[in-house]
């Protein structure tokens, strides 16, 4: 098990330089959780590419169903005054304070491309090139 960011999840429904990287993690590893704040962050995203005519409404739409289908019974409510302490320690937002709240409490790996959470969090924090490398048979 997991803790997706948001970032990892866009990237299997919009192709971009992440996308493989993620698609390969979600072949390895199923179970994938996230807060339940992933939504929010999952229609902003959607919401650029939509924007930028990068994608219509009808993939929009057919990429929220397939991504809340895929987190169905995987979304957390995290503990407010575990986020709090986390902001209060750091410079991360309280968005990624979340995740990483998420993966401390559950004892789960974050797994994200952001190189800061990386770097703050080294115990619960993994880039995807290296939780791969780490996983592999």
């Amino acid at each position: 098990m997991i803790v997706a960011d948001a970032n990892m999840l866009v990237a299997i429904w919009v192709q971009g330089d992440f996308s493989k990287t993620s698609l390969s993690i979600l072949n390895k590893e199923r179970e994938w959780i996230a807060p339940i704040l992933w939504r929010s962050e999952f229609r902003s995203a959607l919401r650029k590419y939509l924007k930028a005519n990068i994608i219509d409404s009808t993939n929009a739409n057919r990429m929220m169903s397939e991504a809340l289908n895929l987190m169905q019974n995987r979304e957390y409510s995290v503990d407010s005054y575990s986020v709090i302490e986390l902001i209060s320690k750091t410079t991360i937002s309280a968005y990624d304070a979340e995740y990483v709240a998420l993966a401390q409490e559950t004892g789960s790996r974050l797994v994200t491309f952001d190189k800061k959470l990386i770097s703050l969090f080294p115990d619960v924090a993994v880039h995807p090139d290296d939780f791969l490398s780490s996983t592999s048979s």
